[in-house]
């Protein structure tokens, strides 16, 4: 698994890079305004809000919960099962939340850094003993974040980028498994995109879906993707 894990990673990167060769590339574009119909853009360097909603730049933090989804984590309680345990329930879904802050560079780019805490994937053990067998990740990123222009408030928003993450799988005494928890370390890729609306100048929502690649170790934690839908408030400055 670790081709496969290198692969999301350099997929992760390449859409990072990419936005973050695009982003630079939009500040050269003559025409500011979304349409090409000769007038500059105005609003979009004192960082006010402009006709679109976006502010052309400026700093702003965010904060989003919603749910994520532990792909494969079924092959987790399948090799419970494997090691003589019964699983009486195997729960891939969890709450999950994440904190970012970011730059926006011109309208139609930024990028952000942020932590995210997916919560835990579980699995009920009731025989040979009664306990549980936890899957929980917690991980940093960075990431490049086009925004293009819908409607008036509205925007379309798609990321890429690169996630630090830490994934421990704990597993209890009581499931009398006899097995040891693991804990690892490494780098993926991300990407997602969404939906931005702006409400004023200063306050915005969003609606997210993100793909983190190739989470945890197959011998050891087990590998999984996590899927995540969330909404976020964000503040601009």
């Amino acid at each position: 698994m670790a081709n496969n894990n290198g692969k999301h990673l350099f997929i992760g990167m390449l859409l990072g890079a990419a936005v973050l060769g695009w982003g630079p590339a939009l500040a050269a574009d003559k025409y500011m305004g979304g349409k090409d119909t000769g007038t500059k853009d105005t609003g979009a360097k004192d960082g006010s809000m402009n006709d679109w909603g976006t502010t052309a730049s400026g700093f702003y933090v965010g904060g989003a919960a919603g749910r994520a989804k532990f792909k494969n984590f079924t092959n987790t309680c399948d090799s419970i099962s494997n090691a003589g345990g019964t699983v009486s329930d195997c729960d891939d879904k969890s709450f999950a939340w994440k904190a970012y802050g970011g730059y926006q560079f011109i309208r139609y780019f930024g990028v952000e850094v942020g932590y995210a805490d997916f919560g835990k994937a579980r699995a009920k053990v009731s025989s040979p003993g009664v306990g549980d067998v936890d899957y929980k990740t917690r991980a940093v990123f960075l990431e490049g974040v086009v925004t293009v222009p819908i409607i008036h408030h509205l925007s379309f928003i798609a990321k890429g980028g690169i996630v630090r993450w830490n994934t421990k799988l704990n597993i209890d005494t009581a499931t009398g498994l006899g097995l040891p928890s693991q804990n690892e370390n490494g780098y993926s890729g991300m990407y997602g995109a969404g939906f931005e609306y702006m409400f004023t100048q200063a306050f915005g929502m969003r609606a997210e879906y993100e793909i983190y690649n190739s989470i945890g170790k197959e011998s050891t934690t087990g590998e999984t993707h996590i899927h995540v839908m969330s909404l976020s408030g964000l503040l601009r400055f």
